[in-house]
């Protein structure tokens, strides 16, 4: 017996590649592109932005989902078919429990993904084999890179993680991060926090007793990379790390967390730090914002 699974000559075999997607659905990429008054190219880049990206060897070619492309053509909607498919209830919950909130860009040796033991899941390994993450890269020394492969994965386990760490029903997620986008994009930092404290306001007890810090964190990195505007969580400095810093079309924001330590704190570090300087060079206003979150 031989594991195929990174086997490089049959790392496209489960998917569609660009050349089988456009030989073998051009009638559907004709009739969906006029359907959606898009062009062909604008039609392929967008489909690809949401379905493609799977890579089961570091050097193949990335592979489209053939469940998602299959409903894709049938219902000409962009949606998360594979994701609906069922919830991933299990892994949810193994990653709050082990407060896991952030599984992208995970360096991993492909190693640990030969062996499963009950008592000692892996999640990488899990992650990737159950299509949650797929390779992005590797390195010389033989580590590869796992990440997101497209929108569908990356939007739709980032609702349920919110769900799993700030109890924000899926099914009102994006109406919530639709409010947080517009405020920031508005820079109304006012309307900004009163989002966050209706968030903070309905989070389960039992959810965040256990690593309180990591929750609040966890709450406000998902929100923001669920925003869709760019956002950088623990960005690396020359010398040290910065909470959270959103970047909109206008302005940049630097936010610097305390827990149950008065926000002039978390300003005092923005300004000791000089978190503000790694953003000069975009020659946009940068704004540092000290929060103080409250255990009450």
């Amino acid at each position: 017996l031989q594991d195929i699974t990174m086997h490089p000559r049959y790392a496209t075999m489960l998917g569609y590649t660009q050349a089988e997607l456009e030989t073998n659905f051009a009638d559907e990429i004709e009739h969906t592109a006029r359907s959606l008054n898009l062009s062909r190219e604008d039609l392929l880049a967008k489909i690809q932005h949401w379905y493609n990206g799977y890579r089961f060897h570091a050097l193949a070619e990335a592979v489209y989902n053939p469940v998602s492309i299959n409903l894709f053509f049938d219902t000409q909607e962009f949606q998360n078919y594979w994701f609906a498919t069922g919830t991933p209830t299990f892994l949810v919950n193994l990653l709050r429990e082990q407060g896991v909130y952030d599984v992208s860009a995970q360096r991993v040796d492909p190693s640990g993904f030969d062996t499963f033991e009950l008592d000692r899941l892996k999640l990488s390994a899990i992650l990737y084999q159950t299509g949650y993450l797929t390779i992005t890269g590797s390195e010389a020394d033989g580590l590869l890179t796992l990440d997101y492969p497209n929108k569908e994965v990356r939007d739709s386990m980032l609702k349920q993680l919110l769900e799993a760490f700030a109890g924000v029903e899926v099914e009102h997620s994006t109406a919530l991060v639709l409010r947080l986008r517009e405020a920031f994009e508005a820079g109304d930092l006012e309307q900004v926090f009163r989002v966050l404290r209706g968030v903070f306001s309905g989070v389960p007890y039992q959810l965040y007793e256990k690593w309180p810090e990591r929750f609040y964190h966890a709450t406000i990195h998902l929100l923001f990379r669920y925003l869709g505007v760019r956002v950088h969580s623990e960005v690396c400095t020359t010398d040290e790390r910065m909470d959270c810093a959103v970047e909109t079309l206008g302005r940049v924001c630097i936010l610097e967390f305390k827990l149950d330590e008065p926000a002039e704190a978390a300003l005092e570090q923005i300004r000791r730090r000089r978190y503000y300087e790694s953003w000069w060079h975009l020659g946009k206003p940068v704004i540092g914002v000290g929060v103080q979150l409250s255990s009450q």
